[in-house]
C-alpha cells in the first residue's frame, strides 16, 4: 500500500508539472481550464504558476546531494541494473560520499590541510534517497527450504539433543572439547543473492557473474568454547601452487590440497582428520575424549575415518537425515554470515566488471570475510541456536514455526524540478532529452545564449528556463565524472594490487596431499635460494680458455714474411 501511494503522489506531482508548462506555453486561456483538462487542483496549479516552490525545491538545500547529484546517481544505479551489477546500499553510500569529497577535493589539497569536511553520511539517508527515487527498489531473489524443514519433528530434535547430552556425560566430555565439521563449496566468481537497488523501470533485473566459476571446497570444523580448527581449502588443481599462500595476509596455519573438481574426496577427509583436526585438538583434550559432530557425507563416514577415531579416543556422533540447517551450528551460524560476507568483499570486484577473479584474490577475500563471520561470539552463538551448548531443545524447537515479519514501509516519492521555458524554440528544446548533451548542438546554443546575456533586456522565459537546465546539467555532468573517476581509481589500485602478486610456481604434491601455508612459502624461499647459490658456482666458475678457429689466426706482418725469407737464404 505504501508503495501505490508513492506512486499516486509521484504521477499527481507530474500532471501538475505539465499544467504548469501548458499554461505558460499559451496552450490554454486560463488557469481554471488547464486544471480542468488535467484534472489537478486549481489553487495549487495557481500558486506554482506564480511562483511556489515546489516541495522537492525547498527540501534541496537541506539534502546531502543536489537534485541533480541525486539524478545522475540514480541514473548510475539503473545503468548497473542494466548490465547486471546491481548495487548494494552501502555502494550507494560509497559513490555518495565520493560525490561529496569531490565538490572539495581541490579546496583540500590546495594548501595540504582538510579545509572543508563533510560529516560521514548516516544510515538513514539511503531510504530517503529511495522515497525520492520511486524506480529504485530494494529486492532480494527468495531462498526455500520448506522440504527440508518438514524433515524435522518434535521428536528427532528432542531425541538428538538428548542422545547428545548422554554422550557427553557417558565419557565426561567438556564443552572446549566439542566440535563441529563440515565443508562449505564456493564458486568462484560467483556471489549471492543480496539486498541491492535497482531500477524497477527495467524489465531485465538480473545480477551478472564473472565468467570463471571454478568450484572450492572449504572443511571448516569450530569448537564448543569459541574457537576454531584452522581449515583446509581444497582448489580445482593436480598439483599445489606457491601463489595461493603468497600474501601475507594467510595464515601460515591454514592447509591447502587440490582435487580434479576442487570437490573433497574419502582421501581428503582421513587426511583432515589425521593432519588438521586430531593434531591441532590433541594438546587441549589432555587425554581426554573428544566429541567430532558431523553430517552424513560420504567423505566423512569411511572405515579409516572410524577407525582413527576410536584409536585416538574421538567419540563420533552423525547428525540426523535431513536435520542439519537447524541442527548443526555452523549451518546455523557460520556459514550464513561467511558466505554474505564474502560476497561484499567481493563485490567490488565484480562492480569493476573483473572478467576473471584469480584464487588468491578469492582466498584473499575469504579470510577477510572467514574472520568477521568466525567470531567467538558468533560460534558460541551457532551451538547455542543449535541447542547443544548448553543443552536446550526448546531453543531448536522455537525457530521451526516463525512468524511472518511485516512489509517495510516505503516513503513517497518526490519528482525532480522541471524547467518552464517559453516561445523560443532554441532555449525550449535544448537540455531536456539528451543526456549527456550533444556536444554540437550544446556548443551552438551556448553560442546564443552567451550574446543573449550581452543585451541590456531582460531574459525572457525560455532563456531563464535554459539557464537552470544549465546549472542543472553542470552538476550532473560533475556528479557523472566523479563516479567514473573514483571507478577508475579502483581499477587502478586493482592492477597495482595483481602486478604485486607474482604468478606461483607448481608444487608437486606426490606422497603429501595437505600442505600449509607456511610450507608454500619455505618452498618459494628454497627455490629462490637455490636460484642465488647456481648463480654464485656459475660466476665462481673458472672459464675455459677459446680455442681459436683456423679463420681467426693472425696473418703475418710483412716483416714477418720478409724475415722469414731471409733465414732460409743460403
Amino acid at each position: 500500500m505504501p508503495r501505490k501511494r508513492s506512486e499516486k503522489a509521484a504521477q499527481s506531482r507530474a500532471s501538475i508539472q505539465s499544467a504548469v508548462e501548458a499554461f505558460k506555453n499559451g496552450e490554454f486561456k486560463s488557469v481554471w481550464a488547464t486544471a480542468k483538462a488535467f484534472n489537478v487542483s486549481e489553487t495549487t496549479l495557481r500558486a506554482r504558476i506564480n511562483g511556489r516552490v515546489t516541495e522537492v525545491e525547498d527540501n534541496e538545500s537541506r539534502q546531502l546531494l543536489s537534485n541533480a547529484e541525486e539524478t545522475m546517481l540514480a541514473k548510475r544505479c539503473t545503468y548497473l541494473t542494466k548490465t547486471g551489477f546491481p548495487p548494494r546500499k552501502t555502494t550507494i553510500i560509497e559513490m555518495a560520499t565520493e560525490i561529496q569529497q569531490r565538490r572539495v577535493r581541490k579546496i583540500n589539497d590546495e594548501e595540504g590541510m582538510e579545509l572543508v569536511r563533510y560529516p560521514p553520511i548516516g544510515k538513514d539517508w539511503i531510504r530517503r534517497f529511495l522515497n525520492r527515487h520511486p524506480e529504485l527498489r530494494v529486492k532480494r531473489p527468495r531462498r526455500i527450504d520448506a522440504s527440508r524443514v518438514k524433515e524435522v519433528t518434535h521428536e528427532n530434535v528432542i531425541e538428538w539433543i538428548r542422545t547428545v547430552g548422554e554422550v557427553m556425560r557417558d565419557y565426561k566430555i567438556k564443552p572446549e572439547n566439542v566440535y563441529n565439521m563440515d565443508e562449505t563449496g564456493f564458486s568462484i566468481g560467483s556471489i549471492q543473492a543480496a539486498h541491492v537497488v535497482i531500477d524497477d523501470t527495467i524489465k531485465a533485473q538480473f545480477q551478472a557473474q564473472p565468467g570463471r566459476q571454478e568450484w572450492v571446497t572449504v572443511l571448516e570444523c569450530i569448537c564448543g568454547d569459541g574457537s576454531a580448527v584452522a581449515p583446509l581449502v581444497i582448489f580445482k588443481a593436480e598439483n599445489g601452487s606457491t601463489s595461493w599462500a603468497q600474501s601475507p595476509k594467510i595464515p601460515g596455519n591454514w592447509r591447502f590440497s587440490g582435487s580434479q573438481n576442487g570437490w573433497t574426496s574419502n582421501r581428503h577427509g582421513v587426511a583432515w582428520l589425521r593432519q588438521c583436526f586430531d593434531p591441532d585438538t590433541r594438546d587441549k583434550a589432555d587425554g581426554n575424549y573428544r566429541l567430532l559432530i558431523l553430517d552424513g557425507h560420504g567423505s566423512h563416514v569411511t572405515g579409516s575415518f572410524i577407525m582413527h577415531c576410536m584409536d585416538y579416543r574421538i567419540a563420533l556422533m552423525r547428525l540426523p537425515p535431513h536435520t542439519s540447517h537447524v541442527l548443526q551450528p555452523l549451518d546455523v551460524g557460520l556459514f550464513g554470515p561467511l558466505k554474505t560476507t564474502l560476497s561484499t568483499h567481493q563485490d567490488t570486484l565484480f562492480r569493476l566488471h573483473v572478467a576473471r577473479i584469480r584464487k588468491v584474490e578469492w582466498l584473499i577475500a575469504y579470510v577477510k570475510a572467514r574472520a568477521t563471520a568466525f567470531r567467538p561470539d558468533n560460534i558460541i552463538g551457532g551451538w547455542r541456536k543449535a541447542g547443544l551448548i548448553p543443552l536446550n531443545a526448546q531453543r531448536v524447537l522455537q525457530e521451526l514455526d516463525l512468524p511472518k515479519t511485516p512489509p517495510p514501509s516505503e516513503p513517497e516519492p518526490q519528482l525532480l524540478p522541471i524547467s518552464t521555458p517559453d516561445n523560443v524554440k532554441a532555449f525550449e528544446t535544448s537540455l531536456i532529452d539528451s543526456s549527456p548533451p550533444d556536444a554540437t548542438e550544446l556548443k551552438r546554443i551556448n553560442t546564443a545564449f552567451r550574446r543573449r546575456l550581452g543585451l541590456d533586456t531582460p531574459l525572457k522565459t525560455p532563456e531563464r528556463g535554459y539557464a537552470f537546465r544549465l546549472s542543472v546539467t553542470t552538476e550532473k555532468l560533475r556528479a557523472q565524472v566523479s563516479l567514473l573517476q573514483h571507478e577508475n581509481t579502483e581499477l587502478k589500485r586493482l592492477n597495482a594490487q595483481r602486478k604485486e602478486q607474482t604468478k606461483g610456481t607448481r608444487v608437486a604434491l606426490k606422497d603429501r596431499l595437505l600442505l600449509t601455508a607456511e610450507e608454500l612459502r619455505e618452498t618459494v624461499h628454497a627455490m629462490k635460494q637455490e636460484e642465488e647459490e647456481k648463480e654464485k658456482r656459475k660466476a665462481a666458475k673458472p672459464r675455459k680458455p677459446r680455442k681459436r678457429k683456423a679463420h681467426e689466426m693472425e696473418d703475418p706482418t710483412e716483416d714477418q714474411v720478409d724475415s722469414a725469407n731471409n733465414d732460409i737464404q743460403p
